[in-house]
């Protein structure tokens, strides 16, 4: 059986280090190991309008983290007045506890599509660490004093670093996707010290979140998503144990973990889909069509492609202000890397056994959102088309719209038997967990877009917006 069994979970939670229960119910993006999986006992209920669901709302300062709980503590990130700030309120009311300005040594600026504080935190159910791309990653007590600072260099991330944080045993990992270089980072939970630094070459910028499998001698790897390729490391000393090919060259959703089986959506559109100019031409040709002045490099002006300017991020990775042989041939590969979704054996000993299936048809193949598996089924959400999927075989069983065509950004969360759907537009749909799922309620939020992937906790589900957060009762 596929399904993320209690034992699973329980085995996730308490490899923090911390004591089981509501403590850790929801302690890092997308809750239990990123699996969106709620722990035995949480609930959503089947109807989510009635004004009587919304135990509270407090407006908060603006950014696209998700909220994480741990007990009565909710902990976000945001980016308000230049500065990046960590805050905590009260799962009970909603009230602000404390909040902490990250300490910059410049300027914080948005990105136009992005937010400096888009990681989301992590926490052991006694302090929380986080990560700014334009600080490091900190390590914040329970009442908010900073107690370390680690660098993490400076990137090129097109958008911003959006990669969160996670625990495992003694060590924060982050992963760290840029066309600057890539790589994963392990640092001493408790003092802050870097263990290892681990270069993945050739992966370029990204955003999706690791997560952790333990092999049945109780080992554990960290699972990790990025382009072109699946990879898994040791905790040791960050060794690369194993690689996947064929993965998009943008990746964004979170490897879903299940025992020996991993379920990961590693998909993403051509440039040419967003009207980047196609790249048929060999370097060669490109060169003596455009190279006017002759330097070994095409720039915006000699392309002349109409938008051209808005997408030369993808072609001129270092910034220098043209386009040379090697950068030709990243986006011709980008071109071709569109990935799909990815079902792995993690107990196999070579690529060839490892794949279980691979779906490629793009309809229904999210870019951001990730799954989320529930029994043997697993759910994607790709612009209000919902599709089930059969875990064992990736056949489709169901794939049908849910009444909402806005834009999914948060990902699939789901409880007991039940799903629960953000939109971009500030609807919340329930949805039956089954092969043969069915909408059974919907509430909006007014005209609050949603970025966040909401938490849920016992019988709470904490909603992030643009401008508040919200606290709705699942009894």
């Amino acid at each position: 059986m596929f399904g993320i069994s209690l034992a699973v979970l329980l085995s996730c939670v308490a490899s923090t280090g911390s004591p089981v229960g509501d403590e850790l119910a929801w302690a890092r993006f997308r809750g239990p190991n990123g699996t969106g999986v709620a722990l035995p006992g949480t609930e959503l209920p089947s109807d989510i309008s009635g004004e009587k669901r919304v135990l509270w709302r407090v407006e908060v300062p603006h950014a696209y983290s998700s909220p994480v709980v741990a007990g009565e503590k909710v902990f976000l990130t945001a980016f308000h007045e230049g500065k990046l700030l960590t805050l905590a309120y009260a799962l009970a009311d909603g009230k602000e506890l404390w909040r902490a300005e990250a300490p910059a040594d410049h300027e914080v600026k948005r990105n136009m599509l992005g937010n400096p504080a888009a990681p989301s935190p992590v926490t052991d159910g006694k302090d929380v660490w986080v990560c700014f791309e334009d600080v490091g990653v900190l390590r914040y007590s329970g009442d908010g004093k900073l107690l370390w600072k680690a660098e993490i260099g400076k990137h090129r991330i097109p958008h911003g670093l959006a990669q969160s944080p996670i625990l495992e045993g003694s060590l924060v990992l982050q992963q760290i996707d840029a066309d600057s270089g890539s790589y994963l980072l392990a640092f001493d939970r408790e003092t802050g010290k870097q263990l290892w630094r681990t270069k993945r070459p050739g992966v370029l910028y990204g955003y999706s979140t690791p997560s952790i499998h333990r092999g049945k001698d109780g080992a554990a790897e960290v699972i990790v998503s990025g382009s072109y390729r699946i990879e898994a490391f040791d905790l040791k000393a960050g060794e690369r144990k194993w690689s996947v090919d064929g993965a998009c060259w943008n990746a964004c959703a979170l490897p879903i973990v299940a025992g020996d089986k991993a379920f990961v959506l590693s998909y993403t559109g051509t440039p040419q889909e967003y009207r980047a100019p196609k790249v048929d031409l060999s370097w060669e040709e490109m060169k003596k069509t455009y190279d006017k002045d002759g330097d070994g490099k095409v720039t915006v002006a000699e392309w002349e492609q109409p938008g051209l300017d808005q997408l030369w991020f993808l072609f001129d990775l270092n910034d220098d202000k043209g386009m040379d042989a090697e950068e030709y041939a990243v986006a011709q590969l980008r071109a071709r890397a569109t990935g799909g979704l990815f079902a792995l054996d993690l107990g196999a000993k070579d690529e060839a056994q490892r794949r279980l299936w691979t779906r490629t048809e793009k309809r229904g193949l999210p870019e951001m959102p990730s799954p989320v598996l529930v029994g043997e089924t697993l759910f994607l959400i790709n612009d209000g088309l919902l599709s089930s999927i059969d875990a064992k075989n990736g056949e489709i069983v169901k794939q049908e719209r849910i009444g909402d065509t806005s834009t999914n950004y948060a990902s699939l969360v789901a409880a007991g038997e039940k799903l629960l759907v953000t939109s971009h537009s500030g609807r919340l749909t329930v949805v039956s967990a089954k092969p043969q799922w069915e909408v059974l309620s919907h509430r909006e939020l007014g005209e609050e877009e949603l970025w966040a992937t909401p938490a849920l906790v016992g019988d709470r589900i904490v909603v992030r917006s643009e401008e508040a957060l919200w606290c709705l009762s699942a009894r």
